[in-house]
């Protein structure tokens, strides 16, 4: 009777020495998968505070042409936003004179700051914090007057891993904007029916 031949050992593949591993993952891929949990959770809050994700309600006609009016046009929050917009079917117009509705971004600014220090006095535990403020108009009437919203999640520091803490900050930032995006979408949504087909109409 021949017996079968042996199976050389199973080996791993070799992983570049220049991709550092992250908790048993390359930390691109690491970073990845953190960056669609926090989405997936940010927009599972946002669905549990009414606010519901891009694409499900119904814009005001408007706002069919908007100028975007920000004294940053290159934040996280400005990209996503504009995006959305365009991705809902907005016309974005770079000229305010031809646009039937104005959007402005009052504020977009973001941070972090302490929340807990050890016994040490060095950081435990940091927030992560975005601003914004917007306001719209069209046919010289307000349709929503100056607003305020804040996101903020939090995170822990462990100073053996500053490039890891850097990345996590930066993907919490992004999240952060993703969120007030779809909010100020949502609230442009809520916007009278009646009075915006009367500016649109006049």
């Amino acid at each position: 009777m021949t017996l079968p031949a042996a199976q050389p050992p199973h080996q791993s593949p070799a992983r570049s020495p220049g991709s550092p591993a992250v908790a048993g993952r390359t930390l691109p891929s690491a970073l990845a998968r953190l960056r669609a949990l926090l989405l997936g959770a940010l927009a599972g809050a946002a669905a549990g505070c009414g606010f519901q994700l891009q694409g499900a309600g119904v814009l005001p006609d408007a706002v069919a042409t908007t100028y975007v009016e920000a004294p940053q046009r290159f934040t996280e929050f400005h990209l996503r936003l504009t995006d959305a917009l365009a991705a809902r079917g907005v016309e974005l117009t770079e000229s305010r004179e031809e646009a039937g509705a104005v959007l402005r971004i009052l504020e977009d600014e973001s941070g972090q700051r302490v929340l807990s220090v050890s016994a040490r006095n060095t950081p435990q535990e940091y927030e992560v914090f975005y601003a914004v403020g917007f306001s719209l108009e069209a046919g010289g009437a307000a349709l929503i007057d100056n607003e305020f919203l804040v996101a903020t999640r939090s995170y822990s520091y462990d100073p053996t891993q500053v490039l890891g803490m850097s990345a996590e900050e930066q993907v919490l930032r992004e999240a952060l904007a993703e969120d007030l995006a779809r909010r100020v979408l949502r609230r442009i949504e809520g916007v009278q029916p009646a009075a915006a087909t009367a500016l649109v109409t006049q």
